[in-house]
């Protein structure tokens, strides 16, 4: 169990330091990755069934990958937007951290129950308390 707990704590350790390169991110979010958003729109736009939608928004891609033509990059601002409209549970606007950080400490506290009488059983069992469990 220590060597779990010293590998956990070199996670923290990279992963707090880690940065995030928006100008990447956002350079990698071609308009490929929103084809569904966009037939959304032609939907609520024009009334089309999303079927019909999505088959036009996919020609659209294809036509211009066929034409070596680079698909459009969205500005950052573009993208937070859409992405805060997918606010349904766990989509990009609503992650539902709270209830994810809850449900952690919850399984926390039960770890911490468990590996205390674990300890417990243990010292009885050998009569003095183990630091290696």
């Amino acid at each position: 169990l220590n060597l779990v707990q010293e590998s956990l704590e070199i996670c923290t350790l990279v992963v707090s330091s880690l940065g995030v390169n928006t100008e990447r991110l956002t350079a990698a979010c071609t308009f490929e990755l929103f084809a569904a958003d966009r037939a959304y729109e032609l939907t609520a736009a024009a009334g089309l069934p999303f079927r019909d939608a999505y088959r036009i928004v996919g020609a659209e891609v294809t036509a211009q990958l066929d034409r070596n033509m680079p698909l459009p990059v969205e500005s950052q601002q573009q993208l937070s937007k859409r992405l805060s409209a997918r606010n349904h549970l766990g989509g990009a606007g609503n992650l539902g951290l709270a209830a994810i950080n809850n449900q952690l400490e919850q399984v926390k506290s039960q770890w911490e129950e468990r590996t205390e009488t674990f300890a417990k059983t243990i010292e009885t069992l050998v009569g003095t308390a183990s630091e290696e469990y």
